[in-house]
């Protein structure tokens, strides 16, 4: 077999991410793999073959923190478990207590922190 770029030389080996067989002077090692000049040129910049791209921060962090499963009901972003309202839309994500301002359990009556009664939503 002959290499794809030098017709006269012997090929060493073949390409593990195009094919192409390659001789000792095209030959080129990438994470103990052989790959052809090309296919090196090409992945450069990138790990084990595949390129490292971040998308949008917000999205990733929205993303991020959707896979814990807690988004906001207003506008469906994702949020923190301890946050009292959703940063994008200003929805309120959990009740406080009108007096002390402590966060509370949807399903309290009173406030266990000052005693204050919890009124009901409108």
């Amino acid at each position: 077999m002959r290499c794809y770029v030098h017709s006269e030389a012997e090929a060493v080996g073949v390409c593990v991410r195009c094919g192409r067989a390659v001789c000792s002077d095209c030959q080129q090692e990438r994470h103990g793999r052989l790959v052809c000049r090309q296919c090196e040129e090409a992945s450069a910049g990138s790990w084990a073959g595949f390129k490292i791209e971040f998308p949008n921060f917000e999205r990733m962090f929205d993303e991020l923190f959707a896979c814990f499963g807690r988004r906001c009901p207003q506008c469906g972003k994702g949020i923190e478990s301890n946050f009292v309202v959703c940063p994008y839309c200003a929805a309120p994500l959990q009740p406080v207590c009108a007096d002390c301002g402590e966060k509370l359990r949807p399903d309290w009556k009173a406030c266990p922190y000052c005693g204050k009664r919890v009124e009901a939503p409108a």
